[in-house]
Parts: C-alpha cells; structure tokens; sequence
C-alpha cells in the first residue's frame, strides 16, 4: 500500500498542473464575488480550500464536487442579488477545475496528459462558457428585477445550451 506522499511524488509535470488547475479554479470560483463587491466570509473560504485541495489531489472522487456545491454556497451567503462580472469569473473557475480534473483522473499520476486530448476539452470547455455569459448579460440586464423569473430562464439557458455543446462536442473527434 502506498502513501499519499509516495503517489504526490510519482505524479508527473503534467499531473501537477492539471491538480494546480483544479485548486487555481476552485480558489477563483470561492473569491469572484469580491470582484462585484461581495466578500465571502472567512470560514466559507477556508473551507472551500479545504474541499479544493482534496479535490485536486483525488480528481476521481466526490472530494471537487462537494467544493463545487460548497462554492454554491458560498456564493448564496453573500449579498448578491444580480448576477455579474463575479458570475462569469465564478463559472470560469468551477469549469477550469471540473475540466482539469476530469483530465487528470484519466489515468495514474505518472501520465502525462496528451495535447490533442487538452485541446479537445479546452474545446469543449468553452463551448460551456457561453450559457455563463448569456446568464451574466441577461442578469446584467434585468437586475433585481427579475427575481426568480431570472434564475428560471439562467437554468433553461445552461440546460439547453449544455445539450447543444454535447451534440456539437459529440460530432468532433
């Protein structure tokens, strides 16, 4: 049986940047609400971090989605009403995370990852952006006024867009 320490060590460059990129992702995704205004508390952080690390360190377990729902969290505590700037940056960095640990957890840490294979997921992840930023305009636009109305309509969006990139993504090699 070996320990974590011995695994952490035969993990290869590439396996380090991709569990970088889980940790860089979760750690944008939990502060992007400063960037409108919005700190998150202290705790909430702090434990995001937590979930981040173990995120990155096992990409193939529960440990990046409990921090994804944790970012949720996070960002329902603090005071934001309208989605912004911090909606889109938050996505981007809960996207860049899934993505690289997806990528990591393709096979053992000692394996490089592939470049056509990071580029066909670079690919298919910003296919994913456009809901973040159709949501973000449309929030930008109706403000607090469109109460619940405008989650409905931001979650039809990503659902419909979601569908559509996996049908375009399904068509490419």
């Amino acid at each position: 049986m070996t320990t974590w320490w011995a695994r952490m060590r035969s993990w290869s460059r590439g396996q380090w940047a991709l569990r970088a990129a889980v940790l860089a992702g979760v750690v944008v995704a939990l502060v992007a609400p400063v960037l409108d205004g919005h700190a998150p508390a202290t705790l909430l952080v702090v434990v995001g971090l937590v979930l981040g690390v173990a995120g990155a360190a096992v990409p193939d377990r529960h440990a990046l989605a409990a921090a994804s729902v944790w970012v949720l969290v996070s960002w329902a505590r603090t005071d934001a009403h309208a989605p912004g700037v911090s909606a889109v940056v938050g996505a981007v960095g809960l996207l860049v995370a899934h993505l690289a640990a997806a990528l990591a957890a393709y096979g053992p840490g000692r394996m490089s990852p592939d470049r056509g294979l990071l580029a066909l997921w670079a690919r298919r992840g910003g296919t994913l952006l456009v809901p973040a930023l159709v949501v973000a305009l449309v929030g930008s636009l109706v403000g607090d006024r469109g109460g619940e109305a405008l989650w409905v309509a931001g979650a039809v969006v990503v659902v419909v867009v979601a569908v559509a990139g996996s049908l375009v993504a399904r068509r490419q090699p």
